[in-house]
C-alpha cells in the first residue's frame, strides 16, 4: 500500500482495447486516476484494440499475451504480484471472474456495466449455467461490487446471490466537462425552432429504432434526424417509406461527435428495449437539451430520476412514445435542471466517486461498507 491513503497504485484489468462501452469506461478511469495523482497499471489479456490512443501516457500498460480470458489466471497472478497494486478494478464478467479466483491477496473491486442477467441470456444454454454457477461462488469473494444503474445492481445481486446492498452504484463518466460554446448547425432543421427530434445510436434491434419511427408517423408536425448506422439500417429506410415520413426523417450515418446535433436538437429521443447506461440521455443533457426514452431496463430511469427530468415512455409502444415526446415538447425540463444532473456524470465526480470505493477496499473496508 503507497502511503497509508489507500489505493495509491491502481491496477485496472480488461480482456482488451476494443472499442467498446466497458472498455471506454475504464479507460476514462484510468486516466482520471492518473491525473489525481494515483499510479496506474492498466492490465490487458491482449494489447490490441482501436482505444489505445486515448490511453494517458501516465498510464502504465502491462499485456499478459493470452488469447482467452479463461487462459488468463497465472500470468495475471504474476503480473499483478510483480507490479503490486494496492487494488484491482476489473470489468467484464469473464475478467471479473479470473480475478477473484487467481488474486487471493490483492483487494479486487469488479464491475457491471451491462444488465448481467440478459448478459447471461444471450449465452449458449451450458455456458449461461457455468457462468451462472461461477459467479454465486466468486463474486461474494470481491472487496467491492460496482454498478452502473440501480437496475444493474439488482441484476448483478440477484445472479450472485447477494443482497442488492452489496452493489454499489455508480454511473458512468460520460462527458470530460460541461459544455459552454454552442457549435455551428451541421444540418439545417437544426437551424429552425423548434428543433427536430433527434437519435443516436447503432441501428440494431435492441435500440429499437422501429418503434420511434412509427412513433413518428402519430406527430405529423414532428421531424427526425437518425445519427448512427448498423444491420438495421436499411430495413429502417424502408419503413420511413412505407410509413410516408421520407420529407420528415434524416438519415445521416455515423457522425464524428454529437454535440452539435444535440446541442440545436428540439429534443433527443432514446427508444431503446434495454440498455446499459443510456450515455446519450447524459450527453444531451449537457446541453439543456429535453430528452425522451422508453423505460427501458439499465441507465434511462436513473438518469431521468424516475421520469422527473424527462418522460419514460413503455418499452416498444409508439403510441405511447409519441405522447412522451408531446409531453416533452409541451413542458420541458428547465435547462439548468438538465445540465445540473449531467454534472453528476462528468469524468472528474465519476472518478472521485470510484477512487472513493477503491480506496476504501485497499483498506480492508468490507464490499458491504463500498455500497454508499
Amino acid at each position: 500500500m503507497t502511503g497509508g491513503r489507500g489505493a495509491g497504485h491502481i491496477g485496472l484489468y480488461l480482456p482488451s482495447l476494443a472499442v467498446g462501452g466497458a472498455e471506454r469506461v475504464m479507460i476514462t478511469l484510468a486516466n482520471g486516476f492518473a491525473e489525481a495523482g494515483r499510479r496506474v497499471t492498466l492490465i490487458l489479456d491482449r494489447a490490441e484494440g482501436g482505444l489505445a490512443p486515448l490511453i494517458a501516457p501516465t498510464v502504465s500498460v502491462v499485456p499478459l499475451g493470452v488469447r482467452r480470458t479463461t487462459q488468463a489466471g497465472p500470468v495475471l497472478a504474476r503480473a499483478v504480484a510483480e507490479a503490486a497494486p494496492d487494488v484491482v478494478l476489473s470489468a467484464l464478467p469473464h475478467n471479473n471472474l479470473v480475478a477473484l479466483a487467481s488474486l487471493r491477496g490483492t483487494p479486487v473491486v469488479i464491475t457491471e456495466h451491462l444488465m448481467l442477467d440478459r448478459e447471461l441470456m444471450d449465452r449458449r444454454r451450458l455456458e449461461r449455467l457455468a457462468l451462472r454457477l461461477a459467479i454465486r461462488l466468486l463474486y461474494r469473494r470481491a472487496a467491492g461490487r460496482i454498478a452502473v444503474s440501480p437496475d444493474a445492481a439488482v441484476a448483478m445481486a440477484a445472479v450472485a446471490g447477494l443482497p442488492r446492498g452489496a452493489v454499489s452504484v455508480v454511473g458512468n463518466p460520460v462527458i470530460p466537462a460541461l459544455p459552454q460554446a454552442l457549435p455551428s448547425a451541421p444540418h439545417p432543421w437544426l437551424t429552425e425552432q423548434p428543433g427536430p427530434l433527434v437519435f443516436a445510436g447503432r441501428m440494431v434491434a435492441s435500440k429499437d429504432v422501429a418503434t420511434l419511427l412509427a412513433a413518428l408517423a402519430l406527430l405529423p408536425q414532428e421531424r427526425l434526424i437518425l445519427l448512427g448506422d448498423g444491420p438495421e439500417r436499411a430495413a429502417l429506410e424502408a419503413q420511413a417509406v412505407a410509413l410516408g415520413l421520407s420529407a420528415r426523417v434524416a438519415f445521416v450515418g455515423t457522425v464524428p461527435g454529437t454535440d452539435a446535433w444535440f446541442a440545436r436538437a428540439g429534443a433527443v429521443v432514446l427508444p431503446s428495449r434495454h440498455e446499459g447506461f443510456g450515455n446519450v440521455l447524459v450527453e444531451a443533457m449537457a446541453w439543456g437539451t429535453p430528452v425522451v426514452s422508453t423505460d427501458a431496463p439499465g441507465g434511462p430511469r436513473y438518469i431521468l430520476e424516475d421520469g422527473d427530468l424527462g418522460p419514460l415512455a413503455p418499452v416498444g409502444d409508439p403510441a405511447g412514445l409519441a405522447a412522451a415526446i408531446q409531453t416533452c415538447r409541451a413542458d420541458p425540463v428547465p435547462a439548468d435542471r438538465l445540465r445540473a444532473r449531467a454534472a453528476e456524470f462528468t469524468w472528474s465526480t465519476v472518478t472521485q466517486r470510484y477512487l472513493e470505493r477503491l480506496d476504501r477496499a485497499a483498506t480492508g473496508h468490507s464490499a458491504k461498507d463500498l455500497s454508499a
